[in-house]
């Protein structure tokens, strides 16, 4: 498979903004209520990543034990699932479609440092990791997508979502958004 421009622009965009996307380890590894995006554009393609706090999706930050935990966690897999495209709104005209390249909820490296792979499931420390639900989506449309617009609306579906920092990297430059959970931005 041929690398085009559009995966060397998404690859920049996640170098530039590991500071962005990694947990900082001073005090809490994420702000509950916000959610981070990065969309990359070139030509008919884009490419959307995110990552968003377990616990402004389901209403707590660490790995499902109970039944109604995991439910909580499927439902949040079925609705970025079934509506994706609601909450990442290209414009009807550009007919995009979208493939899922991962979606899954991970721990924040909050263990990093114990290096523990041996046994995850038991924690000798008393604490529990927070976790964050990761998300990479590929976009085609019919049409060019740089130059035109995307409503990105988390806080409908997710009410606890009260801010979403959004990076674009597309063929004509880039640029950094602060939306308040949902709201609509150039891909310039």
């Amino acid at each position: 498979m041929k690398i085009g421009i559009l995966t060397a622009l998404v690859i920049g965009v996640l170098l530039t903004s590991v500071s962005f996307a990694k947990p900082k380890r001073q005090g809490h590894a994420h702000v509950h209520g916000e959610a981070k995006v990065d969309i990359g554009a070139d030509g008919t393609k884009a490419s959307i990543s995110f990552n968003i706090d377990t616990h402004s999706l389901t209403g707590f930050e660490h790995a499902a034990k109970t039944a109604k935990e995991k439910a909580a966690v499927e439902k949040v897999y079925k609705t970025f699932r079934s509506g994706i495209s609601k909450m990442f709104a290209f414009d009807p005209k550009l007919n995009c479609k979208f493939e899922e390249r991962k979606l899954l909820f991970a721990e924040e490296g909050h263990h990093d440092e114990h290096d523990n792979d041996d046994d995850d499931d038991d924690d000798d420390h008393g604490h529990e990791g927070h976790q964050s639900l990761a998300g990479d989506y590929n976009v085609t449309c019919a049409k060019r997508v740089a130059s035109s617009k995307v409503r990105i609306d988390l806080k409908s579906s997710f009410s606890a979502i009260q801010k979403i920092k959004v990076q674009v990297l597309s063929e004509n430059g880039a640029d950094s958004v602060e939306l308040p959970g949902a709201g609509e931005i150039n891909l310039r």
